[in-house]
This record gives structure tokens, C-alpha cells and sequence, in this order.
């Protein structure tokens, strides 16, 4: 019989041999571990059984996200254009929206292409849509349901945050890189949506990581060869965004394309999917595709038209709502017209 403390300040009891005396220390072992659970894991947890990914970093890190921004626009590698267009001088770097704040909690969801169908002549054109267009809001508004089904009985708050995302995602670990600069999540590769929010919860983590890159990236030269516009290049990390089909199909529906993208270039009604369809990163994952809207050859001809919103059917209008692309109907036009001269003659990816 051996005499062992069994908790700090405790007094000697007697108990049975060496196996019991392992065994106990191993229960408190466990116990200890269940009492200490860190409070950041128990309000990830519900997104967590939604097939969400999270993680909680300090507000202290707005300003070197701010910090890096502004630095790759002193040093002229993001496009002047570009960087006003895009509004990188604008997020809430200050967490106006919420001064209270004391952490930022970055969250991953699954989100998949679509397929959306428009009928042109008896024909149906079925085109992609990219992750994060279609339901984005929607969606968003879901996951801070679910964190606040955590944070509201622990009296705290949160503030959907304007602040860049991408980055944010890799410095906390919860994204990599690909060499195409768009972030990846492991277990959804490429195809997710990605959403900030500030909160009053202080974080008991707070990790922090240098920017990397998926690994399989060291090697892999697809995303350079698929690129339609040749944004991506191997003289720098950092994409020419200036050219990357994404941002010139993005452009007001007045704006045109420049000469020098090919109608062979287009694939999707708004985005592009030549690098993330093609890369190994998104194997397993590149054929998880849901169907989107469908409209007839009247709804067609009239958004092709640039009918103004008011201005179409009810049911034209519910069904763009329905899929939260009613903000895109000043694209379709232009993008869909360029789509449909590049079926005339080829097969669309």
C-alpha cells in the first residue's frame, strides 16, 4: 500500500497498487483537462459541428494587417487602381462598427460553384459561379446565429468586420496560400467563404503565424500554366491582380474588356474557376457542384438587355434574390454576352 496526494493541499490517503495509483492519476488527468478546456474551443464548437473551421485572434493584430496592406502599396505591388477600387483604405481597421471590441474571430464555411442556367434560343447555357457569390449574406448571417448560440448566455457580443479577410485567415492558421494567392482551408481546399467578426470575448489564445503556403505548392506549376490572363508568374508570390480575369470580369457592366483577353479566357459568369478547378489541392473536391437558378429565354433576353431590376418580373427578381446575386445584375450583361459568343464555337469549361 502506497500513501499519494491525490489534489494540491489534499490530505495522504491510502489506496492499492501501482495500476490504481496510475489509473487515478490519469482519471484527475482528464478531469483537469475537461475543467481547463480553453473557452475559445467551446465557442468554436458549434460551428465546428456544422462543418465550420474558426479561429479567435487579438484585436491588436488590425494594425499589422493594416501594416502589410499599406506595405505592399508603398512597394507598388498592388495595382493603384486596383487598391482604390477594391477599397483596401477603407476597412475597419479601427473596429468602428464595434470600439468595445477586444477580439476578431475569423470563421471558414464550405461553399461550392454553381451552375446557373439561362436559355438562349431553345438552347440552356449552363455557367459557373464561383465560391462565395451566390447566398454569401445569407450564409454569413447563419454563422453569426451560430456563434452567438456561444457567446450571448457568456454576455458577449459580435460586429460582422470589414477587414481583410485572406490574410487575417493565413495569419491565424486557419488558411494557406496557393502560388494563386487564394487561401485554402484544410478539408475544403478552395471552396469556402470566409467571414470576420468583432467581439468583446478576450481570446485565450492568440496565435499569431508568418504568411505560408500549401506545401504541395513547392513543386507545382498548374495554376501558372491554367492561368488565363497570366496573372499568376513564378518572378513573384504575389499575383498581378491587375490581370486576373476575376477583377476585369468584376469591372462595372459599362466598363469592357481589354483586347488582350481572349474570349477563350472566359469560363464563368462572374470570377474565374481555370486555377482552383485544375489545382491538386482541390481534388477530391472539384466535382462538388450545386445547381443554381434557372431563367427562361424571356428572363435571358431581358437581362441581357440591362432591364433595371424595378423594371423585371417578379419572379426574375425573387429568383436572384433567393441566391443573393441580384447585386451582380449589372455584370450579367456583359459577362454573359461574352460567354454565350464563346459557345458559338467552343465547348465551355
Amino acid at each position: 500500500m502506497k500513501c499519494v496526494p491525490l489534489m494540491r493541499g489534499s490530505t495522504f490517503i491510502r489506496i492499492g497498487n501501482d495500476r490504481e495509483i496510475r489509473n487515478i492519476h490519469l482519471f484527475f488527468m482528464v478531469i483537469s483537462m475537461i475543467i481547463h478546456a480553453p473557452l475559445d474551443t467551446e465557442i468554436l464548437s458549434p460551428l465546428e459541428k456544422k462543418g465550420c473551421q474558426g479561429r479567435i485572434v487579438s484585436i491588436r493584430h488590425l494594425k499589422e494587417l493594416r501594416h502589410e496592406i499599406n506595405g505592399l502599396h508603398r512597394q507598388k505591388l498592388l495595382n493603384e487602381n486596383l487598391y482604390r477600387e477594391r477599397e483596401f483604405s477603407s476597412f475597419d481597421y479601427e473596429h468602428t462598427v464595434f470600439p468595445e471590441a477586444t477580439s476578431i474571430i475569423i470563421v471558414a464555411y464550405p461553399d461550392p460553384p454553381y451552375n446557373v442556367t439561362f436559355n438562349w434560343y431553345d438552347k440552356d447555357i449552363s455557367v459557373r459561379v464561383p465560391p462565395t457569390y451566390l447566398l454569401g449574406q445569407s450564409n454569413d448571417k447563419r454563422i453569426k446565429t451560430f456563434l452567438l448560440q456561444s457567446l450571448k448566455p457568456l454576455g458577449y457580443r459580435v460586429a460582422k468586420a470589414n477587414i481583410p479577410l485572406k490574410l487575417l485567415a493565413v495569419r491565424s492558421g486557419l488558411a494557406r496560400y496557393g502560388k494563386n494567392n487564394i487561401g485554402y482551408i484544410r478539408g475544403m481546399g478552395s471552396f469556402c467563404r470566409l467571414v470576420a467578426f468583432f467581439s468583446d470575448y478576450v481570446c485565450e489564445r492568440d496565435e499569431w503565424f508568418e504568411p505560408r503556403k500549401l506545401e504541395r505548392c513547392e513543386n507545382c506549376t498548374i495554376c501558372f500554366q491554367k492561368c488565363p490572363t497570366n496573372a499568376i508568374t513564378e518572378k513573384r508570390f504575389l499575383i498581378h491582380a491587375e490581370r486576373c480575369l476575376t477583377y476585369l470580369n468584376e469591372q462595372p457592366g459599362h466598363v469592357q474588356f481589354p483586347n488582350w483577353v481572349s474570349h477563350a479566357a472566359h469560363n464563368c459568369l462572374v470570377g474565374c474557376l481555370r486555377c482552383q478547378m485544375k489545382c491538386p489541392e482541390n481534388r477530391k473536391i472539384k466535382n462538388w457542384i450545386k445547381q443554381g437558378p434557372k431563367f427562361s429565354f424571356k428572363e435571358t433576353g431581358l437581362l441581357l438587355a440591362r432591364t433595371p431590376i424595378e423594371h423585371l418580373p417578379v419572379s426574375t427578381v425573387d429568383k436572384l434574390k433567393n441566391f443573393g446575386i441580384d447585386y451582380l445584375i449589372d455584370l450579367i450583361p456583359r459577362n454573359l454576352q461574352t460567354l454565350i459568343k464563346r459557345i458559338d464555337n467552343h465547348k465551355l469549361d
